[in-house]
């Protein structure tokens, strides 16, 4: 065999063995791979088993927050007065925009269930001569509150807003009243708009109370 079959024969078994080199390789970068998968598999499962144990088989997380029915229930009316109130009759009448446990009847007359405290709410428009008074009360046999509403520089989309809070007798009727002072006519101080909002501040809780002696 001469020089260059003999070079021949070095050169084919060098890619020989590098063939061989990179097949091992291969294998054995795929059998990592295989072993790093199935590692991962069992680590999965072995935590998805002691979560299942520590939650009694249950992976969803208990709910700790209150219940729809254990949430206070409201109860209370909203109303929007009907018409402007004329000189002979104080007493306004209302239409009903929301109510719950509470009704109003003859448009003018609030029949209260449940005694204790509610917040009494107004948002009124009065117009007139600047720096006019009316005086606006919820009676319950008595009055139980008063509002002073002011006519303020002739601002016909002024409303002016109150809260205040009341206590309230169970099965007693609530009427809402709206008095100028005297002879004051419709033009000189007028009430053109009033929102009145009762509710009841003890959530679905109900105490009895003693009522007053006649």
């Amino acid at each position: 065999m001469d020089a260059k079959d003999a070079e021949v024969g070095i050169a084919g078994s060098v890619a020989i063995g590098r063939e061989l080199g990179a097949r091992r390789k291969f294998w054995a970068l795929l059998l990592l791979h295989t072993l790093l998968t199935g590692a991962c598999i069992a680590c999965c499962v072995w935590t998805l088993s002691a979560l299942r144990s520590s939650t009694s088989g249950s992976l969803v997380p208990v709910n700790t927050s209150p219940r729809i029915s254990e949430l206070p229930f409201s109860k209370g009316i909203y109303l929007n007065m009907k018409k402007v109130p004329d000189e002979e009759n104080t007493k306004l009448h209302f239409t009903v925009t929301w109510n719950q446990s509470m009704e109003l009847y003859h448009e003018s007359e609030v029949m209260v269930k449940y005694p204790g405290p509610y917040i009494f709410y107004i948002c009124a428009k009065v117009t007139g001569n600047s720096d006019k008074m009316g005086n606006l009360t919820l009676e319950q046999g008595k009055t139980l509150a008063s509002i002073t509403l002011r006519v303020e520089n002739n601002n016909a989309r002024s409303y002016v807003r109150h809260e205040g809070l009341v206590s309230l007798y169970e099965d007693a009727v609530v009427t809402i009243n709206f008095f100028k002072p005297a002879g004051t006519s419709n033009s000189y101080l007028q009430l053109d708009d009033l929102r009145v909002g009762l509710q009841y501040m003890l959530g679905k809780q109900i105490f009895n109370t003693p009522r007053d002696e006649e």
